[in-house]
C-alpha cells in the first residue's frame, strides 16, 4: 500500500510525537465519526469540520 511508500520507522515516530493521543489512527476511528454524523445522534451537528487525528499540537 502507498503507505509504505510514505511512512518510515522515523517519519511515524515524528507524527506520534506531534499528536496528543499516542496512538496510530485506523479506518474504525474515521468510520466511528462517520457513523455518528451519519445517525440520529448527529441530527444537529452541521456546518462544521469534524477532525479524526488524534489532536495534532
Amino acid at each position: 500500500p502507498r503507505q509504505k511508500q510514505w511512512y518510515t520507522p522515523e517519519g511515524e515516530a515524528e507524527i506520534m510525537a506531534a499528536q496528543c493521543l499516542k496512538a496510530r489512527i485506523q479506518p474504525a476511528d474515521v468510520a466511528a465519526l462517520c457513523l455518528f454524523l451519519a445517525s440520529d445522534d448527529g441530527a444537529m451537528c452541521t456546518g462544521h469540520d469534524y477532525f479524526v487525528d488524534a489532536g495534532w499540537r
